[in-house]
């Protein structure tokens, strides 16, 4: 079900959500929340910058094919051109 929620979410809500869940991890550092609600967040952090990463390599993608539709867009170019 997060999957889902997290695919359905563009790159631009990803990152706004990634943001938010990082400053709630850093306040929940701050009030000493357990080792397990620390855990949870974490995870869910990870999943989200996961599913950020994937979004904004279709985004790179499309991106690189509209402007340069004559280079090589294969998946190893991609990740090149992008480091």
């Amino acid at each position: 079900m997060l999957d889902t929620y997290l695919n359905g979410l563009p790159a631009s809500a990803l990152r706004s959500l990634l943001i938010s869940e990082i400053r709630k991890f850093i306040f929940a550092l701050e009030f000493s929340s357990s080792t397990a609600e620390l855990n949870e967040l974490r995870a869910y952090i990870k999943s989200i910058a996961m599913f950020l990463a994937q979004k904004e390599e279709v985004e790179f993608t499309q991106i690189l094919g509209k402007y340069f539709p004559q280079n090589d867009q294969s998946p190893e170019m991609i990740k090149e051109i992008a480091k």
